[in-house]
């Protein structure tokens, strides 16, 4: 969709701009220097109506403006390298407008300067929409897929002739660890990488898909459960015949982002996940960022949809692991630390603790400090094998009270206390809740009393 036209531009101030190439219908690049940011045209530079007046030629030229940091950070291609010239505040407001955005501009090339020519803009002509992800057609068409069998636990899936089937760490970064509410148990089946050129031309750097299953759960409450659990993120699907729940998770490195979806199926005595992981780099970071399709999330949608749809069950060879009886309620047995006190001072701030159950699926550690005025416990923070945690009573954990972390019935979990602006030693109570079937017993659990020293 073409946006009206945003306004008419006078010459004026000097404003940094690079291009690759400046001649009709050759692609390039320029930059655009304010007094508050760099701005980057990325653009493809058409000839307009022939007309010159002097060395100055008029010209229509298209891409993407986009906030910078300074000259340094200016894109080159070694070729064409413009000064914007217009000090109106329309200009500025109108390429501040366009930010991330395809645009068209309108005016007068002066090379006359030598070697850095100039650009008189005299109108923004108007923003245009960018391109589109686009799915490869191979992808969708899965006649030529080969199957992949697992007798022994009762599950098949489909992958693409070229693409090898890898451990699951191979598959991808974030598919070594499932999700699963307990770890013990898991048998890791296999899986493989999804190629960038599965989106051509688009943000898309790759990605990957693990197949696992879970003998020591063993009924579907359960199994719909995930260990790094958040409502938010939460919702349930069926593909054909098969009802799955998804739990999404996302994290960032170097520039790129990564999207992990997880789906859990009980099916015939097995628990199940299937992972995919989605890899996208940020088109900001580009210097023509708004002419690279970005990958939307009904792109990821249609990218897992055929794997999902080649997947198939049947019964395992595998005999399925009796359940507890119904009859015995879960409880937590015993519950100890490795210390009742930590201290951050001497570099003693790790503690284990470890606990044992009956009746119990998985169990869930909660936490909570007598006080949260003061320096006592807004200030202390708990990293729990990786997530951080926080005191019930705090406002730390009003703000992330939505995820939840699940552990094995029977395990342990290494503890680090961290304090923030805070000179005096909280008195922690660390509670182990069981779960059986998808429901806490809180009359089962234990706890125990700890304290963190600055």
């Amino acid at each position: 969709m073409t946006l009206q036209v945003l306004t008419n531009l006078q010459s004026g101030g000097a404003w940094r701009l690079l291009c690759v190439q400046g001649v009709e219908s050759e692609a390039g690049v320029l930059r655009v220097k304010t007094t508050a940011a760099v701005l980057i045209l990325c653009f493809a530079a058409a000839q307009s109506r022939g007309q010159s007046l002097g060395q100055k030629t008029e010209t229509t030229i298209a891409g993407c403006v986009i906030p910078g940091a300074g000259d340094e950070d200016l894109f080159a291609d070694g070729q064409h390298e413009y000064v914007l010239t217009a000090e109106t505040p329309a200009l500025e407001e109108s390429l501040k407008a366009a930010n991330n955005r395809p645009v068209r501009l309108r005016g007068f090339e002066d090379d006359s300067a030598g070697a850095q020519p100039t650009f008189e803009v005299t109108q923004v002509l108007a923003m245009v929409e960018g391109p589109k992800a686009q799915i490869s057609p191979g992808w969708v068409d899965t006649a030529k897929w080969q199957t992949k069998r697992n007798r022994h636990y009762g599950v098949a899936f489909k992958h693409p002739t070229e693409s090898q089937v890898l451990d699951n760490s191979q598959a991808g970064p974030t598919l070594e660890n499932t999700n699963f509410v307990a770890e013990e148990g898991t048998i890791r089946l296999g899986g493989f990488q999804i190629p960038r050129e599965t989106y051509p031309d688009s943000n898309f750097v790759g990605g990957g898909f693990a197949l696992a299953v879970n003998a020591d759960i063993t009924n579907r409450a359960s199994c719909e459960q995930f260990g790094d659990f958040d409502p938010q993120f939460f919702s349930t699907r069926k593909v054909g015949h098969v009802r799955y729940t998804e739990m999404q998770s996302s994290g960032a490195a170097a520039g790129t982002g990564y999207e992990t979806r997880y789906f859990h199926t009980f099916q015939n005595g097995q628990c199940y996940e299937l992972a995919f992981e989605v890899a996208r780099f940020a088109t900001a970071s580009a210097d023509d960022g708004c002419m690279i399709s970005e990958m939307q999330e009904e792109d990821v949608t249609e990218l897992i949809e055929p794997i999902l749809k080649g997947v198939s069950f049947s019964r395992a060879e595998a005999k399925p692991k009796a359940p507890p009886k119904k009859s015995v309620t879960p409880e937590v047995v015993s519950l100890t630390a490795s210390s009742n006190t930590v201290n951050g001072v001497v570099q003693d701030s790790l503690m284990t603790v470890t606990w044992s159950t009956q009746g119990a699926d998985y169990v869930e550690l909660t936490y909570n400090c007598p006080s949260d005025e003061g320096e006592t416990g807004w200030t202390l923070h708990i990293s729990e094998d990786g997530p951080d945690r926080y005191c019930q009573n705090t406002e730390a954990f009003k703000a992330n009270s939505s995820e939840h972390f699940y552990h094995s019935p029977d395990s342990s979990a290494r503890l680090l206390f961290v304090f923030a602006n805070s000179y005096h030693p909280a008195p922690v109570i660390i509670t182990v809740t069981p779960f059986a079937r998808g429901r806490a017993y809180v009359a089962g659990g234990k706890s125990l009393a700890v304290t963190a020293y600055p």
